[in-house]
């Protein structure tokens, strides 16, 4: 069966599964949606992921609102924008209902578990604050209704990972799933001194 031709929230979870679980330089390039009536697909969802496939304009708007309602720990900063993944030339992507939205909260994980990583043995209080935000993410919306297999279980394994002290899982979820937020990272870090 083609891709193309399952329903939209399988579509929806394989391309979900498929960002939070490739490990590769090049992360996760395809929110690419089909053509079909999402109506079946959305039983059970809340508002905020229902609806019809979205052009990027519409799609950057959920993602802005949606980073409105989340903080990111002090030296991160929002990307202007969300992620665009049409490529130069081609028609436009159309994306699910509900991608700008775990647009933000992805980006939202990556900052926190950032924080975690870089303040775990150097500011008791920001690693613990850093770690609640972690742990809030198990109630977000994108892992309690996207998120699932092994996808899930990755991001179990970074959160419990924290919770333990272990920076390995999260490293590992920094290193595949975060490379907006590693970008703009280097772009901001002072010039590493002449030898």
């Amino acid at each position: 069966m083609r891709f193309s031709a399952l329903p939209k929230t399988i579509r929806t979870i394989a391309v979900l599964l498929l960002c939070a679980s490739v490990v590769s330089a090049q992360g996760c390039d395809s929110s690419r949606a089909g053509n079909g009536d999402s109506s079946a697909a959305n039983v059970g969802l809340p508002p905020e992921l229902q609806g019809e496939s979205k052009a990027y304009a519409e799609m950057d708007r959920e993602y802005q609102s949606t980073r409105e309602t989340l903080t990111l720990p002090v030296g991160i900063d929002w990307p202007a924008h969300a992620p665009n993944d049409t490529p130069v030339g081609e028609d436009e992507v159309a994306y699910e209902a509900g991608y700008g939205v775990a647009e933000a909260m992805r980006f939202w994980f990556c900052a926190w578990s950032h924080e975690w990583v870089t303040t775990i043995n150097q500011d008791s209080l920001r690693s613990e604050a850093a770690l609640r935000h972690l742990q809030q993410y198990r109630n977000m919306l994108v892992y309690r209704y996207l998120v699932e297999g092994q996808a899930k279980v990755f991001l179990e394994a970074t959160i419990s990972g924290a919770e333990l002290g272990a920076a390995d899982n999260v490293n590992q979820y920094l290193a595949s799933s975060c490379h907006q937020l590693a970008q703009q990272l280097r772009q901001s870090a002072p010039p590493a001194p002449a030898s």
